[in-house]
């Protein structure tokens, strides 16, 4: 989240690490503020939004989801939608074309720096190997992303996660 959805504001953060043990008023002369315009679009985005939603409410859960479930409720989907499973299908979409079609590339590059730039295979392999590893995860980040992708909202996705 990077911007304050009652004031229309983008948030402000320092960079100094006892930033946490001071009261915000005495970091004020230290911090830099968030540019506004894109954290708005950002924050109306409904990919962001179904994200952000997720994030908040996957540790809430009653129990935690095997990895072995997530991939195959995930792979499952993603056969459904036409959406590659493999290097191979070079025929078919893959993940990280719908995020990119999808997301703010702005708000994207805070959580994959460079993405923007022809995506690198590494960030490419992270993201789409989330629909087929088994043994080894993605980052949480990528999974997030890719769920929000796969599903209309991220009440769907809970859903099918813990079904």
């Amino acid at each position: 989240m990077y911007s304050c959805l009652t004031h229309q504001e983008g948030l402000h953060y320092v960079l100094t690490k006892n930033a946490f043990l001071q009261a915000p008023p005495a970091t004020l002369e230290d911090c830099y503020a968030v540019e506004t315009n894109w954290t708005i679009e950002g924050s109306t985005n409904e990919y962001v939004q179904s994200f952000l939603h997720l994030s908040l409410s996957l540790p809430n859960a009653k129990y935690p989801v095997s990895l072995a479930k997530v991939r195959a409720v995930t792979s499952q989907r993603a056969e459904d939608l036409d959406i590659a499973l493999f290097p191979e299908q070079a025929d078919r979409h893959s993940l990280t074309d719908g995020i990119l079609d999808r997301y703010p590339i702005e708000w994207l590059e805070l959580l994959f720096p460079n993405i923007s730039d022809k995506l690198p295979r590494g960030v490419r392999e992270r993201i789409n190997g989330m629909l087929r590893c088994s043994t080894s995860s993605s980052s949480i980040v990528a999974y997030l992303l890719g769920l929000c992708i796969l599903y209309d909202n991220a009440d769907d996705v809970i859903q099918a996660l813990h079904q």
